[in-house]
């Protein structure tokens, strides 16, 4: 077939796949990202992060690929801002309610504006507030003009609870991570979701999805090579084709090159 003109495509997750314990991307990784956007590959990130938590661990360089963020509830191409929905008014109330009566911290992101309920000291709400440096922190409900994309909940949350959670909201969808902390965001937003909104999917050679946790699953499972990096998430592991069982630097960049080794060799057979 005649697809020179085509590319494949490279979507990677951050936390626990490409970024590890909050820290900027190892230099060697972001090198090979580089290189594959030299070759003509299209590299997209998706993670549960804002752009605010993407620019704490990312370069200004690899800021300018296609970013998906808070797990497919917004993304942001080009520099321009696209929204897939938003956690409804009366949705959020009802679980801001629950987590305050219960003591549970947690945050809610409106893209470039957060709030942060008072009184509840968390290290990650700390953190959070030194990230968000400049921008509008609200602390009321009352106070929260623009639309909520995601309910970030920063401790561990027992199956109780989520029940609970799921019982008294019905428009939106909750990811649990491996350290059992909580995103929940609005029904039918998800990363692979996003990547077909965009078209970022649609007429790619292959699609290769980098992943390591549950928010992941569908796009490892719906790319043509689903790679899972250190992941202790079963239902992942079993729908990857490879698996990179040790997340250093060099596995994961040759893990990248053996990809892109056996890509060519494809194109060679057609």
């Amino acid at each position: 077939g005649d697809n020179n003109d085509m590319d494949n495509l490279f979507v990677f997750d951050l936390d626990g796949t490409i970024i590890m314990n909050n820290e900027k991307i190892n230099p060697l990784i972001c090198q090979a990202l580089r290189e594959l956007h030299k070759n003509g590959e299209k590299v997209v990130f998706a993670t549960s992060r804002s752009l605010r938590g993407v620019k704490e661990v990312l370069p200004v360089q690899l800021l300018k690929f296609p970013l998906i963020l808070c797990n497919g509830a917004f993304a942001v191409v080009n520099s321009k801002l696209f929204s897939a929905g938003v956690i409804p008014k009366g949705e959020y109330e009802r679980i801001v309610y629950f987590l305050n009566k219960k003591r549970i911290p947690f945050y809610l992101e409106m893209g470039n504006e957060l709030f942060i309920p008072t009184g509840v000291e968390h290290d990650f709400l700390t953190l959070l507030k030194q990230e968000a440096e400049g921008e509008k922190i609200v602390h009321e409900l009352s106070e929260i003009k623009s639309s909520v994309y995601k309910i970030g909940i920063v401790q561990s949350v027992g199956a109780d609870e989520l029940k609970k959670i799921e019982d008294i909201s019905g428009k939106i969808k909750i990811y649990q991570h491996t350290d059992k902390t909580v995103d929940i965001i609005p029904l039918n937003c998800s990363k692979w979701k996003m990547l077909q909104e965009l078209k970022l999917s649609q007429n790619r050679k292959k699609v290769i999805a980098f992943g390591n946790d549950t928010n992941d699953i569908e796009m490892i499972k719906h790319a043509d090579i689903g790679v899972a990096v250190c992941s202790s998430n079963k239902e992942l592991s079993d729908e990857a084709v490879m698996k990179v069982l040790d997340n250093t630097p060099d596995s994961l960049v040759k893990q990248i090159e053996d990809i892109c080794k056996y890509l060519r060799e494809l194109e060679m057979r057609e």
